[in-house]
């Protein structure tokens, strides 16, 4: 049977501590700032429709316009109930903020964007 200094070796923790720090700064040059963990699958679960409408701050009359309009991911339909998984709902946030962080307020992009709505 292997002995405490091969099971909890402090090499492999300093390594594994350097990898992490590593990631982060990759994800902070790529996305402008260290990406949330995903949820694990263990933890996912479905959301109904008046939760998923809770965690987005509107009604759910208002999510179902956003899923009509093709704002918001559509959900899995059961017996006529509307349910999101929580991976989904995730992703779509940070697929959001990727969004906005491309396009910074003030930008060429953003104010070309403007002149061609009022227009």
């Amino acid at each position: 049977m292997p002995d405490d200094s091969e099971i909890f070796n402090p090499e492999i923790f300093a390594e594994l501590a350097d990898l992490r720090e590593r990631v982060r700064a990759l994800e902070e040059a790529a996305l402008g700032t260290a990406a949330r963990p995903a949820v694990a699958a263990s933890n996912d679960r479905r959301l109904t429709a008046r939760e998923t409408a809770l965690r987005e701050g509107r009604s759910v009359r208002r999510l179902k316009e956003a899923v009509k309009d093709g704002k918001f991911p559509p959900p899995d339909i059961i017996n006529g109930r509307w349910f999101w998984w929580l991976s989904v709902l995730e992703r779509f946030d940070r697929e959001r903020i990727r969004g906005v962080a491309r396009t910074p307020p003030g930008s060429k992009a953003v104010a070309l964007a403007q002149s061609e709505s009022t227009s």
